[in-house]
């Protein structure tokens, strides 16, 4: 189990990063060929993902992290953010971070143990992907055209 200053130190460790997981985002984007965003956009993207990812770590609230997935997930949506490309840029930002985590934090903690960073950091982002897959489908499923449209564009 991380300790509290473990959690801190992660958490200060990712929001050091934001330029290097907006570089991965363009990147994800760019392979999709998701929808035209500008870098700042995709900034705005991963300082809310940094900022949840926070707030997991030392805060008692899951606020951030809820207005995220009722608000900028829905948007993305309806906008018409093919569900495919949405995860494929969430799983890789994710996968990104998660492995900048474990080759570059545990330097910086000698306390936290690399399984129990692992296991934090999965279960962060598999819970975090789930809800944010949920939220898009509930969004898509409540606007029936929105279905139609992103299938045809994730073709």
């Amino acid at each position: 189990m991380l300790t509290e200053g473990d959690r801190l130190q992660l958490a200060r460790f990712i929001q050091a990063n934001v330029e290097k997981y907006t570089d991965a985002l363009v990147r994800a984007v760019e392979l999709t060929q998701a929808k035209d965003y500008q870098r700042q956009d995709l900034q705005q993207i991963i300082a809310g993902y940094v900022a949840i990812m926070s707030e997991a770590l030392v805060e008692e609230s899951s606020e951030k992290r809820t207005f995220y997935l009722e608000t900028v997930i829905p948007g993305l949506v309806t906008n018409g953010e093919a569900l495919p490309k949405l995860l494929y840029g969430a799983a890789s930002v994710s996968l990104i971070i998660s492995m900048d985590v474990m080759h570059g934090f545990p330097s910086a903690s000698p306390t936290a143990s690399p399984s129990e960073l692992s296991d934090w950091v999965a279960d962060y982002f598999a819970s975090f992907l789930r809800d944010m897959m949920g939220s898009a489908l509930t969004t898509a499923m409540q606007n029936p055209g929105l279905l139609a449209q992103m299938a045809s564009a994730s073709s």
